[in-house]
């Protein structure tokens, strides 16, 4: 994340906020999306009251900056967001991206029933579907072209789930922390043995307030 001496945390939220609205196709949706965390996904149990202070740097933009990676999520793909919880990074992805189709999967039902009500409340049900559901229980026809989750769990816990999900040609294009190459590392043959190839950490958004962590891996686009 980029930081700086004379920057506080104040100004690196402000600059956020300002960076990913001027970056929306409808910043006021985002600015909907907000008010429906503040005032409810603290009550509801979907965020820590610690994490309202940064919304801006280390939730939104930070997941946003993802999509706005048209090599990565390309045009018009199927997104599916596995363990999506407040939205996070799917609904993002979803009113940054009114290309993308999105699959938002929770298990939860109280993350569930917020999904849903969010979806209807931003007018994004056009696009966006939610499924009360573990991945690894969706039907065998349910599958997309892109894969995301946000701290979901490590990469040996979560490839055997997504890649089965994943179209041929598909992506798996997921959130991550300062373990990323330690969980490389460590699944480095269940990659090649779920059909992944060109697995890789990438430090996203250069040049913006904050950067992003992903771990991005290809399938095969035959056996």
């Amino acid at each position: 994340m980029w930081s700086s001496p004379s920057v506080s945390d104040a100004d690196l939220e402000h600059v956020s906020r300002e960076t990913l609205l001027s970056l929306s196709p409808a910043p006021e949706t985002l600015l909907a999306y907000e008010e429906l965390l503040r005032s409810q996904a603290g009550t509801r149990g979907l965020m820590g009251p610690r994490e309202f202070d940064k919304l801006w740097s280390r939730h939104l933009l930070n997941c946003a900056i993802p999509a706005l990676e048209p090599e990565l999520v390309p045009q018009g793909a199927v997104v599916m967001d596995v363990g999506s919880g407040a939205g996070l990074p799917g609904l993002v992805w979803g009113m940054l991206r009114p290309d993308l189709s999105l699959i938002l999967v929770d298990s939860q039902k109280r993350r569930a029933d917020f999904l849903d009500e969010a979806n209807r409340e931003l007018d994004l049900t056009d696009r966006v579907q939610v499924v009360r559901e573990r991945v690894e229980d969706l039907p065998a026809d349910v599958d997309a072209d892109v894969i995301t989750a946000r701290a979901l769990g490590p990469l040996t816990r979560i490839v055997p789930w997504f890649a089965p999900r994943l179209r041929p040609g598909g992506r798996i294009v997921t959130l991550k922390g300062r373990s990323l190459p330690e969980e490389l590392a460590a699944a480095d043959g269940l990659l090649t043995r779920f059909g992944l190839e060109d697995a890789r950490a990438e430090e996203l958004g250069r040049g913006l307030p904050v950067t992003a962590t992903v771990f991005v891996a290809n399938r095969r686009k035959s056996p």
